[in-house]
């Protein structure tokens, strides 16, 4: 229920549908304490402007470390996520061409196997295929050991890129959820700002009220 207004009463602006009244008991206090009260407020209220300009400011370097995470090429400009694994696979790449089957076999059979027959032929003069089954054996046995070790060091290096990709990706997530952390501060202090705002608002009009009806 409102207080009956009695004399000369004003609004008062903490408490919806009560009054003040003016030069009643104990006015003078309630009006102090009314000022003093909004005096934290603005007080508070500055603050909150100068923490959402800190958190904009903040959000804007993470927005340059987000944009910039993945460094730049040789022509100086951003780069994206695909140029960096593409940098990194340059390895795996390179040792696939020195090291796959297909071109060790070639360069074995360039360097080992056919001088290998080559010579056992001449040798022989008159010779049977069975003749050259060693060397066939062996070659088999050096293929076979290469593939192994091939495809051991293959998925060592390919796993050292995933493990590189995987903590870069990481780092960029905690960018992120950094960022959203400080859009969800800014919309915190921002509602806050707006509440802080409204009330001193009011309390400059009622402040402009009450000089009048002195």
């Amino acid at each position: 229920m409102s207080e009956t207004p009695k004399g000369n009463p004003i609004p008062n602006v903490e408490t919806d549908g009560k009054y003040i009244i003016m030069d009643g008991a104990g006015f003078d206090d309630k009006i102090n304490a009314i000022k003093d009260e909004y005096a934290r407020k603005k007080s508070k209220l500055n603050e909150l402007n100068n923490d959402i300009a800190k958190v904009k400011t903040n959000i804007l370097v993470i927005n340059k470390e987000i944009d910039e995470y993945w460094g730049k090429g040789e022509d100086g400009k951003t780069q994206s996520r695909y140029f960096v694994q593409r940098d990194l696979n340059k390895e795996l790449e390179l040792f696939n061409k020195e090291n796959a089957p297909y071109y060790f076999e070639k360069k074995y059979n360039t360097e080992v196997f056919d001088p290998a027959m080559k010579a056992r032929r001449e040798k022989l003069k008159n010779y049977r295929l069975s003749d050259f089954d060693d060397i066939r054996a062996e070659k088999r046995a050096v293929l076979e050991k290469h593939k192994e070790e091939y495809s051991v060091k293959y998925n060592e290096i390919n796993e050292k890129i995933k493990s590189k990709m995987k903590v870069l990706d990481d780092g960029l997530q905690e960018l992120i959820a950094k960022k959203r952390g400080l859009i969800q501060q800014q919309s915190t202090i921002s509602d806050e700002i707006h509440n802080l705002d409204y009330q001193y608002k009011n309390w400059v009009n009622f402040m402009e009220e009450l000089n009048k009806r002195k």
